[in-house]
């Protein structure tokens, strides 16, 4: 809940918990539900976005064992928007104070627009990560991603493609985001991603399944058709190999999905959709057993008020 209101100059604010919404696009974000307070200024050459966000107050914690106001967790986030030669530019820049864990800067830089008929986006996004406790290495990482499609009449088809690094010193790597589906996948980046878990050489699986491709190298391609007002189906394939480079079996580790969609729409307010799809992973080892192929298949009805 949160209360909005615009001032007589056109500046607006927003203030409470909120969406915190994707920037740009989707890669590099998880978003969810934050305390914020929000000032927006609109000029006639760019829009000036500027954001307080509340993580955790360290006022409920125990000032015993130094947790107390020490432990608040905020971020201060300044964003841009505008239009360049019909090319929209979404630069985003933040420090996040993580209490006595970490302080964190990240940029975000994203781009999107139309040519006719080719379209494209892109976001590029540099993280540094600088730890409170000194037996704990700060960390870097970069991504980058980039889609570019072609659309005429009910035809639409596209090839995108995505990287994040890893920093081999501090062990980590750059994440895709868990909004990020790869593109429009159903299963790798969506149910299924990179790292987050610890495997046996009898192929045993423990852990927390992670949701993005982190430190991965993507490309993919798409497509979709619009039959007649009402029917639509779409395509998709893609490939992505893991960067993660610890000797463990996701070290060079690939996964493959090939996918399938259609939707019909009943009414304006009401659609039903169906999908399928696979997907193989393949350990970057030739130990390690490799789990078998990852299917799903779904049907839903969606209604709109």
């Amino acid at each position: 809940v949160y209360v909005w209101h615009k001032f007589a100059n056109g500046h607006e604010t927003k203030l409470g918990l909120m969406p915190s919404g994707a920037w740009a696009t989707s890669f590099q974000d998880d978003a969810s539900e934050v305390y914020r307070v929000r000032y927006d200024i609109p000029t006639d050459a760019v829009r000036i976005i500027g954001i307080l966000q509340k993580y955790y107050s360290g006022e409920s914690g125990d000032a015993s064992n130094g947790q107390g106001e020490s432990d608040d967790q905020d971020a201060y986030i300044l964003g841009f928007l505008a239009n360049v030669g019909g090319i929209n530019f979404k630069p985003l820049f933040a420090y996040a104070n993580l209490g006595n864990a970490a302080d964190l800067l990240k940029a975000n830089i994203g781009f999107d627009g139309t040519f006719g008929n080719i379209g494209f986006e892109s976001e590029f996004g540099v993280v540094d990560t600088n730890y409170e406790a000194s037996a704990t290495t700060d960390a870097r990482t970069y991504g980058a991603y980039a889609n570019l499609w072609y659309a005429s009449g009910p035809v639409q088809a596209g090839i995108l493609g995505a990287f994040g690094s890893y920093d081999d010193d501090a062990n980590a790597a750059h994440g895709f985001g868990g909004d990020f589906d790869a593109g429009g996948a159903m299963i790798m980046g969506v149910d299924a991603g990179f790292g987050g878990v610890t495997v046996a050489a009898d192929g045993t699986v423990s852990g927390t399944v992670n949701d993005n491709l982190a430190a991965g190298r993507l490309v993919a391609l798409y497509a979709d058709y619009d039959i007649n007002d009402k029917l639509s189906i779409g395509g998709y394939a893609g490939f992505a190999q893991c960067g993660i480079d610890d000797g463990t079996p996701w070290d060079g580790a690939k996964v493959w999905e090939v996918s399938a969609d259609a939707a019909y729409k009943i009414t304006d307010n009401i659609t039903y959709d169906v999908g399928a799809a696979v997907a193989q992973l393949k350990w970057g080892d030739s130990t390690t057993k490799d789990p078998d192929k990852a299917s799903r298949v779904f049907h839903r009805l969606t209604v709109n008020f």
